[in-house]
């Protein structure tokens, strides 16, 4: 699978990098590559990235529409960012993750989040904005995470003082831990009392420090320190991501290289119709290996459903087994099987519905509307083989 996953994650990195080059991008642009990663990520074998896309999705459900500039989608993106190869991201943030003040110097930005006004709470954001940061307290979680989004502090500081009576847990905090660690931004949590178990599960989570019965003079000194960290580490990483930019070099062919001509006349055309690249080389190259009992097979890809309905290949007389996306661009998948039901014969077109939708409603749908089967994204290489085969004994049996 390392072959797709190398294409499958450059696709990617050149989606990013276009979107670096926008003025801004958009709730929907999000979701949709999102929707696309979860759908691809799960069937070549990186089950977490597809796991982490959905999350994602999740979170982006419950946030304002908005423009999403460079630093905004960056940081959003932070926990996916984790699965890719350093030299597949480091030049995405080679700009992003620098914050400059008008005069040239680097601004010094923290988040708090507090659930009551504790006196060192206070102390400490008085004395941050004394020494020239600033400070973004927020009291409400979720607030805190669209305020990361939109300040990209330098370090976190989480004070949870009331968690027996009702407070926010750790495990509320996910999103922000997730992302605050794509940016390499330290994140500080406070506990009024010593309690190991919740300072493991804070370290576990992603936690940089974990300070009981904090002292003001303490925290401020820590935050400090945590905020130089982490302008040198954003440096560091400046500095190498100059280094590695030379080494993103590859081209993917977005067709697929014709069959060969077969002149057998037990033959069953398989058409893949698939605008995700990665899904179509990976199900070509593996459906041209398949074997099948005393037929042969040719395999065509192509990247949309208008391509495919402006070509020939579908016009040749025979036997055809589609997988078609039911999500593309223009064209949806469901217009395409409609297309093909008005066209031919229906004991000619077998039609397996390739997607990442998985309501009872989509399903039926596609049933409805013609298609003969349904597997949803990610799906397993085995079960498709089982299935193709199946439907391929059943044309050799009706002729």
């Amino acid at each position: 699978m390392e072959k797709y996953q190398k294409i499958f994650f450059d696709r990617l990195v050149s989606t990013l990098s276009d979107w670096k080059k926008a003025d801004f991008i958009t709730n929907e642009d999000l979701y949709q590559f999102l929707h696309t990663i979860k759908g691809t990520a799960g069937s070549i074998g990186l089950e977490q990235l597809s796991a982490t896309s959905e999350k994602l999705m999740d979170v982006l459900k419950n946030i304002d529409e908005k423009q999403w500039q460079y630093n905004d989608w960056l940081l959003f993106l932070g926990p996916m960012m984790e699965h890719f190869a350093p030299t597949q991201i480091i030049n995405l943030g080679e700009e992003g993750l620098n914050h400059l003040s008008s005069d040239g110097s680097r601004n010094k930005t923290v988040l708090i989040y507090r659930e009551e006004d504790f006196p060192y709470v206070n102390g400490v954001k008085r004395l941050l904005k004394t020494s020239g940061y600033k400070v973004l307290v927020e009291n409400n979680i979720l607030k805190a995470v669209h305020t990361f989004y939109e300040y990209q502090p330098d370090c976190i500081m989480i004070d949870i003082n009331h968690q027996e009576k009702g407070g926010a847990s750790l495990e509320t905090f996910d999103p922000l831990f997730e992302t605050a660690k794509m940016g390499l931004v330290p994140i500080i949590v406070t506990f009024p009392t010593k309690n190991t178990a919740l300072a493991v599960a804070a370290y576990e989570a992603g936690v940089t420090d974990v300070i009981h019965e904090p002292v003001m003079e303490e925290l401020y000194a820590l935050i400090k320190n945590r905020v130089k960290l982490k302008h040198q580490l954003d440096t560091l990483v400046m500095k190498k991501g100059k280094e590695a930019v030379e080494n993103q070099i590859d081209v993917f062919h977005e067709e697929i290289d014709p069959d060969p001509v077969y002149n057998n006349e037990k033959l069953i055309r398989i058409g893949v119709i698939d605008d995700d690249p990665v899904i179509q080389q990976l199900l070509v190259d593996y459906l041209r290996q398949m074997k099948l009992d005393n037929l042969q097979i040719e395999v065509k890809g192509f990247r949309e459903g208008e391509s495919f309905l402006a070509s020939d290949w579908h016009q040749q007389r025979g036997r055809y087994i589609l997988l078609i996306d039911g999500m593309m661009p223009r064209m949806d998948g469901l217009e395409v099987v409609q297309e093909i039901r008005n066209l031919y014969r229906e004991e000619d077109f077998i039609i397996i519905m390739l997607t990442a939708r998985k309501r009872d409603k989509d399903v039926v749908a596609a049933l409805n509307i013609g298609a003969d089967d349904y597997l949803t994204k990610p799906f397993s290489l085995m079960e498709l083989d089982a299935r193709i085969k199946r439907y391929a004994a059943r044309f050799q049996f009706g002729r």
